[in-house]
Formats: structure tokens, C-alpha cells, sequence
């Protein structure tokens, strides 16, 4: 039993209005895209920061008494006597959660880098420097580059979205498609 052309039609008609439902919200995704993008660029100077605070840490663990280190809470299988893990287990055990935080932070890191390497070769791409890791106002960048602030907004823009691109692939693509 196959679908009649009448069928078709009504799925077809069907489809189409829910994608004509789904185009405002593709656009409002699209903002979120661009406001994560930024909040990442933000980020990226203090994760960089967090990494070489953790390595740190780490150190510091390493000569830390665990005696009553509240921290880190292990449950043993029976309430009455179960082994007890030993100091060297919770500097382990600490700087595996340490670690973690450092290997998010890494691979963070990479993902933002790989998709500054997609802008960094373009003209305006200080632009993005200057606002995101240097912290400087839009009129500071327009006297430093020397041009309009029309001209930094408008490129600050298309490189976010060439980010966006680097960042979230075929995601983006379909959110701003």
C-alpha cells in the first residue's frame, strides 16, 4: 500500500509549514552562536591562566598533608572498618580531578585556536585581538587601526561568524541556512 499523490501533498504542505515556523527560531539560534562565540573568546586568556594555576596545584597537592582534607569524601563499601585509602590514594584521587580540568581547558583552547587560525591571515583580524584578549573599547580600536567605526563593527562581525563556522562546522551552517 503506497501513499496517494493527495497524501503526498498534504505531508509535503505539512513540512513545509513547520519549516516556516523553524525559520525565526534559526535565526535566534544563529545569536546564540555568536554570543557563545564571544563569551568563548573572552574565556580563552583565562583558561590559558587556569592551566598553569592547575599544573600548580598540582604541585602543591603533591606535598599536601591529606589528613583531614574535607575535599574529597570517600565512601567505603561497609560503614564498620572498610579500608581506609591511603595518603598516597587521595593525592591521587585529587589530582585526577585536577587533571580533568586541565585537559577541558586544553582541548577549549584548541578548539578556539583552530578557529582563530581560519581569521588570523585576514587584514582586520587585530580587531578581534583588541576586543576580545586586549579588552579595548570600539573607539580605541578605531584609533588604533585608524578607520570608522562602521568598519570595525561590521568586520568584528564577519569574523565572529567565519568562527562560527570553524567552531560548530555544519551546525552553524544549518542554523544560519
Amino acid at each position: 500500500m503506497g501513499l496517494s499523490k493527495k497524501d503526498l501533498q498534504e505531508i509535503r504542505s505539512v513540512f513545509s509549514d513547520e519549516i516556516q515556523k523553524l525559520k525565526p527560531l534559526a535565526r535566534y539560534r544563529a545569536k546564540d552562536l555568536v554570543k557563545l562565540t564571544k563569551k568563548r573568546l573572552y574565556a580563552y586568556p583565562l583558561l590559558k591562566i587556569n592551566i598553569e594555576r592547575y599544573k600548580a596545584d598540582i604541585e602543591d597537592i603533591k606535598k599536601e598533608d591529606m589528613g583531614k582534607s574535607k575535599s574529597i569524601v570517600m565512601f567505603s563499601p561497609s560503614s564498620k572498618g572498610g579500608e581506609r585509602p591511603t595518603l598516597e590514594e587521595l593525592r591521587e584521587a585529587k589530582i585526577m580531578i585536577v587533571e580533568r580540568k586541565i585537559a577541558r581547558d586544553e582541548n577549549e583552547i584548541r578548539e578556539i585556536d583552530a578557529a582563530l587560525s581560519a581569521i588570523r591571515d585576514d587584514e582586520y583580524f587585530p580587531i578581534i585581538e583588541m576586543s576580545f584578549f586586549q579588552k579595548m573599547s570600539e573607539d580605541e580600536i578605531c584609533n588604533a587601526l585608524k578607520c570608522a567605526n562602521a568598519t570595525v563593527w561590521r568586520n568584528k562581525g564577519r569574523l565572529i561568524d567565519i568562527m562560527n563556522t570553524a567552531l560548530y562546522g555544519a551546525d552553524c551552517n544549518e542554523i544560519l541556512g
